[in-house]
C-alpha cells in the first residue's frame, strides 16, 4: 500500500492537538471570543486582550474541545 507524504501529514495533522495559555508576557490573560466545539482556521483570532496583553491566534485549523480559565 502506498501512502503519500502529503496523506500522512494530513492524517498526522488531523490528531494534532494545542493548547495556547491565555496570558503569554506580561498583561493580564486574553479573553477568549470563541467557544468549545467551535471550528477554527490557523491565523484566526481566539481570544482578545482586556487591558494589556495579546491577541491570541490559532495555531492549527480544528475544532475547539476545551476552555478554561488559563488556557485554551
Amino acid at each position: 500500500m502506498y501512502t503519500s507524504i502529503y496523506e500522512e501529514s494530513e492524517e498526522r495533522r488531523k490528531k494534532m492537538q494545542v493548547r495556547i495559555e491565555l496570558r503569554q508576557g506580561c498583561g493580564g490573560a486574553s479573553k477568549p471570543i470563541i467557544q468549545v466545539n467551535d471550528k477554527v482556521e490557523r491565523g484566526q483570532v481566539i481570544a482578545i486582550p482586556e487591558g494589556l496583553g495579546s491577541y491570541m491566534h490559532a495555531s492549527i485549523d480544528g475544532v475547539v474541545q476545551e476552555i478554561n480559565e488559563t488556557s485554551i
